[in-house]
């Protein structure tokens, strides 16, 4: 009888943790977006940014999910930089849109799907998302430049939050190549990248992209921490507090789930996450589990 026991109990621990994997896996498949209701003039629209009431209504609503989605507010003049940023490049990160019934002050309002997950990635990789109130220092070098590339290269500063200093680290260094291309090095104390492309802003962004993914480059501007979390009463509902956690994307940059583990009839999990504002999360927490008869403890790892 006790063997039988032992045996059933293995088969449902076995169970739960399958039913786990298969709702991970189906949430990681699934695109993180959110949604912009916003509202346009079309006669100032197309005046004053040679776009249609359409086309603004798009960028205004990307422009409006990056704001919400930073760890930090910009400034008038990041804003602004953000803003012409994104009116390159606006349309990769629409899912859907449609027009809402229109107003009498001429106004046409519309709901816009924006591809948040994606919109984060550019976010980080030009580094407003985590420079929004602590700028980088970085050392430049750039030969065969004019005032245009002066000013190209203030406009990105302005947008990445990257201060030009003394420091040894990191150093980019750009050059201009035949055929008008640019190429250019980023070092940092452990890595070397480098591009090359026809625009000094490609350039730019794609060497930021590889230096703000990697751990080096996070590190100033994120804390690890450890999550324990008690009292689940099932898989399902530590699957769907992963995905909340993914979704709080002002408090987390990154949260993986590390283990689950069945103790005194419920479950608890433990999670890895990176933060950019430890004190917001733990009043994000607080909230969640209010009620919910979870008990936690988040605590900040020493590197």
């Amino acid at each position: 009888m006790h063997i039988h026991i032992v045996k059933f109990s293995r088969c449902i621990q076995f169970s739960w943790a399958l039913v786990f994997v298969v709702l991970l896996v189906a949430n990681q498949g699934q695109i993180q977006a959110g949604e912009q209701i916003v509202s346009i003039r079309e006669d100032v629209a197309s005046i004053e940014h040679d776009f249609s009431g359409k086309e603004q209504a798009q960028l205004l609503a990307v422009f409006q999910e990056s704001l919400k989605v930073l760890p930090a507010s910009l400034d008038e003049d990041r804003k602004k930089a953000l803003h012409r940023f994104l009116a390159s490049r606006y349309e990769d990160y629409v899912l859907s849109y449609s027009t809402l019934a229109g107003r009498e002050d001429q106004e046409s309002a519309w709901r816009v799907q924006v591809n948040t997950q994606a919109l984060l990635g550019l976010l980080k990789g030009i580094g407003v998302y985590y420079t929004g109130s602590r700028p980088l220092a970085y050392r430049l070098q750039i030969m065969d430049h004019g005032h245009q590339a002066q000013q190209i290269i203030a406009h990105l500063e302005l947008l990445s939050g990257c201060v030009q200093d003394s420091v040894l680290y990191p150093l980019l260094r750009f050059e201009s190549v035949a055929d008008g291309m640019w190429s250019a090095v980023l070092e940092s104390e452990q890595n070397t990248w480098r591009a090359k492309g026809e625009k000094l802003a490609d350039v730019w962004q794609k060497l930021w992209a590889e230096y703000f993914s990697s751990p080096e480059g996070m590190k100033p501007f994120v804390h690890s921490m450890q999550l324990h979390m008690k009292g689940w009463s099932s898989m399902s509902a530590v699957s769907g507090f992963s995905k909340q956690l993914k979704e709080w994307h002002q408090v987390v940059d990154r949260a993986v789930l590390d283990q689950v583990l069945v103790q005194g009839g419920g479950l608890q999990g433990w999670w890895t996450i990176l933060s950019p504002e430890p004190k917001k999360l733990n009043g994000r927490l607080d909230s969640y589990t209010s009620g919910l008869g979870l008990t936690w403890k988040l605590k900040e790892e020493k590197t």
